[in-house]
């Protein structure tokens, strides 16, 4: 087990705080009575089929409401995925950012797709922020969190590398990078709820997250393109401006 500290910039209180992350091959927390659980992979590429799991970070709230954030190191392939599985075919809220490849690689770790309720920030921002086509992590921290932080770490790419080392080598910018990954999610889903409700969207929002699972498969199966793209060679998804084939 591999324990570090990373910083948290609280929503509510505008304060920021210091979380203590493990790096562990099982999970360690007791998510019995969290009601809801945030979710994120990184893969060696974006393929299930050629590719696979590094790990997953997960971000939930203790019995008090407290923040906390653990890892499952699944790269050498001998993690422990008991408490992973019963996870993501549980009741709990399922939170994610971008969520095809991680419910398609979570398919390829345990042998089981992802259950409902499941929340997509992505999906969500991209339907209820029509007014916009930026919907990356970190425009959505500044716009509904109201503060500004490089939370997707744009300068830890270039070490991205350092997943094909041992957890204990990782840098304390990586391991950052990775547990902004999820400690926003939730803070997230509960402004853009309120904002779809607001723009009257929430039935949309709840059919693409309802599909997603279905598309996962389909990813997890090696059809990676949009097979439902007919007759187009291109989509611009910020604008949703198709263009025709010829």
């Amino acid at each position: 087990m591999v324990e570090t500290k990373c910083k948290y910039f609280h929503p509510t209180k505008k304060v920021w705080q210091e979380i203590e992350v493990k790096i562990d091959k099982k999970l360690n927390f007791d998510y019995s009575k969290c009601t809801w659980f945030a979710i994120d992979g990184e893969f060696t590429g974006l393929y299930p089929q050629r590719d696979k799991s590094v790990m997953w970070t997960l971000a939930s709230e203790d019995e008090e409401g407290n923040l906390r954030v653990e890892m499952l190191y699944t790269f050498d392939g001998d993690a422990d995925l008991k408490t992973l599985t019963e996870l993501i075919t549980s009741d709990k809220e399922k939170i994610v950012w971008v969520g095809l490849a991680d419910l398609a690689f979570l398919y390829k770790d345990t042998g089981v797709m992802m259950t409902q309720p499941i929340y997509d920030i992505r999906y969500a921002s991209t339907i209820s922020r029509t007014y916009t086509p930026e919907h990356s992590l970190d425009l959505l921290v500044l716009s509904l969190l109201k503060f500004n932080e490089d939370v997707t770490n744009k300068k830890v790419m270039g070490q991205s590398k350092e997943f094909a080392l041992p957890p204990e080598s990782w840098s304390e910018t990586l391991h950052q990078y990775n547990v902004n990954d999820v400690i926003y999610l939730k803070a997230l889903s509960d402004k853009l709820k309120e904002l779809t409700v607001r723009m009257e969207r929430e039935d949309l929002v709840k059919a693409a997250n309802e599909v997603l699972p279905n598309l996962a498969l389909l990813n997890a199966k090696g059809f990676y393109r949009n097979i439902f793209n007919f007759g187009y060679k291109d989509t611009d998804m910020g604008s949703g401006v198709v263009i025709p084939s010829r």
